[in-house]
């Protein structure tokens, strides 16, 4: 297997360094490491985030999360979560089955903060084709905040790998 790097030299990703990608059905997130998010694909349920249906071929700025220091994407089939550095879970797209946790059925085409995580320390985002997967710590009072590191896998090997967990 080689392997190779591509660069899209006419789009907004040309010249960032992107940390973080996640690919959902159709659709593709990418968050540099300043924070800022580009979403591109499909656009059927929002799951761009751009507060419009319109599919975008190239990666475009997810303007109304910049400032809110995005550390974490993921993708669902038809959603997107994003995990602040605040902790704050803004959720977006498809909403069938509730996958967004904003306490509604309605699909959303721009990002929503869920409520009911706020004041949680969110760790890691996942999701599935219609669930959604948020690693939970304890309460923001109760723990002091840290930068958060790590991924979801290592944080589960060392979870499982406690003779008593």
């Amino acid at each position: 297997m080689t392997s190779s790097k591509v660069r899209i030299d006419n789009s907004p990703l040309a010249e960032a360094i992107v940390t973080h990608l996640a690919c959902g059905y159709y659709h593709s997130v990418a968050r540099t490491r300043e924070g800022q998010v580009y979403v591109f694909g499909r656009n059927d349920y929002g799951q761009l985030g751009l507060g419009h249906r319109e599919n975008r071929r190239l990666p475009q700025k997810l303007e109304s999360l910049s400032g809110e220091g995005i550390e974490r994407v993921a993708c669902g089939c038809y959603h997107t979560i994003c995990l602040s550095s605040e902790g704050l879970t803004f959720t977006f797209g498809r909403n069938n089955h509730g996958q967004l946790g904003v306490d509604t059925d309605e699909d959303k085409d721009t990002p929503q903060v869920v409520e009911a995580l706020r004041g949680s320390r969110v760790c890691q985002v996942a999701a599935g084709f219609y669930h959604t997967l948020c690693l939970v710590g304890p309460p923001l009072d109760q723990a002091p905040r840290q930068r958060i590191r790590g991924t979801l896998a290592r944080d589960l090997q060392v979870r499982f790998s406690n003779m008593c967990t």
